[in-house]
């Protein structure tokens, strides 16, 4: 006997919802995979990445701020803004979740966050933030268009019909252990360092 139209109708969104999944998981797979980090002793073995105290970097956290009114975004050092997009990543990932960071302007960022996360060694962080960006895939990919991105998303969550497309990114971020936001800061350091500043 042939299963009545509504529960098919479910069924092949059920599986429809699992192929997403999986092609999810296999997207991160394969970001793991491509992403080469380059090569970074640990911290300590190099003096202008050692951990900083909190009094170090707030001072830092400050005198970066300063330069960021006085000169806009553009005119600070790569390294400034490196810390700038990490920052913003995490306070909206983690703070927030992935749907808040892609349906706001940090989201338009994300491929300078990917080459900051790049920048910093940061491996685990980028393969996530890579994966994240892939839920837009089944509606035509990412987007730097924060409106066609909103659309692309609400795509995709009416064809899963499920509203938590990125719960699973949103976990791996809060539990990625690497430290990337004091990478970045101490690049910052060692930036002015070699800048004199």
């Amino acid at each position: 006997m042939w299963p009545n139209s509504t529960r098919l109708g479910a069924n092949v969104k059920q599986r429809l919802a699992i192929l997403v999944s999986i092609l999810a998981i296999l997207a991160t797979l394969a970001a793991i995979a491509r992403v080469t980090a380059p090569h970074r002793e640990s911290p300590a073995a190099e003096p202008e990445n050692s951990v900083l105290t909190g009094a170090q970097a707030e001072h830092l956290d400050t005198k970066l701020e300063a330069r960021w009114g006085r000169l806009g975004l553009a005119g600070l050092l790569p390294e400034e803004r490196d810390w700038i997009w990490l920052w913003w990543l995490h306070v909206e990932v983690d703070n927030n979740s992935f749907d808040q960071f892609f349906g706001n302007e940090t989201g338009d960022h994300a491929p300078e966050m990917l080459d900051a996360l790049q920048r910093v060694g940061a491996v685990r962080a980028r393969a996530i933030l890579v994966s994240a960006m892939a839920v837009y895939d089944p509606a035509g990919g990412y987007t730097t268009d924060r409106e066609e991105r909103r659309e692309r998303a609400a795509r995709v969550r009416e064809n899963l019909d499920r509203d938590d497309l990125w719960d699973a990114s949103d976990r791996e971020f809060r539990t990625c252990d690497e430290p990337f936001q004091s990478w970045a800061i101490a690049r910052v350091r060692a930036a002015y360092v070699r800048a004199g500043i």
